[in-house]
């Protein structure tokens, strides 16, 4: 190799060290942030349809809605929309998917009192 191909190799590695080191001073620019979401019922979702909703989302297996029947902790408020919210909840943390027809994606927990959503 000649004199002038070992330069350019020497000042190639030296830029390359320089640009990899900055990247050291400030690691978040490559982590992902993340955020907690939670499926809740859509202000506009469809009351003659969440029933059939629920029903479906109460039957898939590892969909647990003990916490909306009645002595459960998510009972009260006793309302199709607050129990369709847990079950959309439970359908996506199951699934990975926040029904459109019926849910909305949330980053406030809609935890309540005793009423904690997973």
């Amino acid at each position: 190799m000649t004199c002038k191909g070992t330069l350019s190799l020497c000042l190639l590695s030296l830029f390359l060290g320089l640009v990899m080191s900055s990247c050291k001073g400030n690691p978040t620019i490559f982590k992902k942030k993340y955020t907690r979401q939670w499926c809740i019922t859509k202000p506009n979702a469809r009351i003659d349809k969440l029933q059939g909703f629920l029903d479906y989302a109460c039957s898939q297996p590892h969909v647990d809605c003990y916490a909306i029947n009645p002595g459960g902790p998510c009972f009260a408020p006793n309302t199709l929309r607050s129990h369709a919210a847990y079950a959309l909840n439970q359908i996506y943390r199951v699934q990975g998917v926040c029904d459109p027809n019926f849910g909305i994606t949330a980053i406030t927990d809609p935890s309540y009192g005793n009423c904690h959503y997973p």
